[in-house]
C-alpha cells in the first residue's frame, strides 16, 4: 500500500492526487494506494522522513521542515501544470 498525505483537504491544490487515487489511475499500474490528511505541514513532512508515509503531496518550500539541505528528499513531480505543489519522496 502506498501511503500518500496531503496537509490538507481545503485547498483545490491536492485534487489531482486524490482523483488520481480515486480513479483507480494508481490501481491501473499494479499500486494499492490511499491519501491521508495529516496537518500540520511540518508533520506531514517529518512522518515523511520517519518512514510513516510514501509520498508527501505539497509544497516544494515545506520539504526543507524534517529535510534539511534537501538531505533524504526529492521531489518526484508537479501533480498539476501551474502550480507549486510536489510530490516528495524519501530517498
Amino acid at each position: 500500500m502506498l501511503r500518500i498525505a496531503v496537509p490538507d483537504l481545503v485547498s483545490n491544490s491536492y485534487f489531482p492526487i486524490i482523483a488520481a487515487v480515486e480513479l483507480g489511475f494508481f490501481k491501473s499500474e499494479g499500486f494499492d494506494a490511499s491519501v491521508d490528511l495529516l496537518f500540520p505541514v511540518p508533520k506531514t513532512f517529518e512522518a515523511l522522513r520517519d518512514g510513516q508515509l510514501d509520498f508527501v503531496v505539497g509544497s516544494a518550500h515545506a520539504t526543507l521542515l524534517a529535510f534539511p539541505d534537501w538531505k533524504g528528499a526529492k521531489l518526484l513531480c508537479a501533480i498539476a501544470r501551474h502550480t507549486c505543489w510536489f510530490l516528495v519522496i524519501r530517498e
